[in-house]
């Protein structure tokens, strides 16, 4: 396979989160694969019915990176039982197009818990008609506690998830 690019989201957006660092862990996994993090902050509360041409530039990169990825990467936290607000945010900015249709999508959600988040993920992401292959989908509970004060993983069962996650998101992928 040939070089691909995948534009990630992370639903923490400290620099030393837990998925933060797990985004940098995957992005050293294969020198064939380009990683970007895409820096959620920056885009302004979502506006039903805005205009292409009266777009945010923020949100007009945001959907010209989601189209020229060959996948997304998103990595969440659970937050109140739920996903981030950013991170929901930078979904809502795709609602009225379609650049989610048929892009390949593969997300972790890191936590202590989890599954509400994970449930709400992939209702957003299956609305916004985003491709999901089941072996795309992981819930990590309690990474934090698996990782050094580095961010490396340091269980191997979590190390050997996260690298059949990363290798079914990348045989996911039609390089065009």
């Amino acid at each position: 396979m040939s070089e691909f690019n995948l534009l990630a989201f992370s639903g923490a957006i400290h620099q030393t989160s837990t998925c933060r660092n797990l985004i940098r862990y995957i992005s050293n996994i294969d020198q064939k694969c380009s990683v970007k993090l895409f820096d959620i902050s920056e885009l302004p509360h979502f506006v039903p019915g805005v205009d292409d041409d009266v777009l945010p530039e923020v949100v007009k990169s945001l959907r010209k990176e989601v189209e020229s990825a060959d996948a997304l990467l998103i990595i969440t936290p659970e937050y109140v039982f739920s996903l981030p607000a950013l991170l929901k945010n930078a979904f809502e900015w795709g609602v009225s197009s379609t650049i989610f249709d048929g892009k390949p999508v593969g997300y972790i959600v890191a936590a202590s818990s989890g599954e509400k988040a994970f449930e709400a993920l992939n209702l957003i992401l299956e609305t916004l008609q985003a491709r999901l292959d089941p072996a795309c989908k992981l819930l990590l509970k309690g990474l934090k506690g698996k990782t050094n004060e580095l961010g490396a993983i340091n269980d191997t069962e979590v190390a050997m998830k996260v690298d059949e996650f990363y290798h079914a998101l990348k045989a996911s992928i039609v390089i065009k």
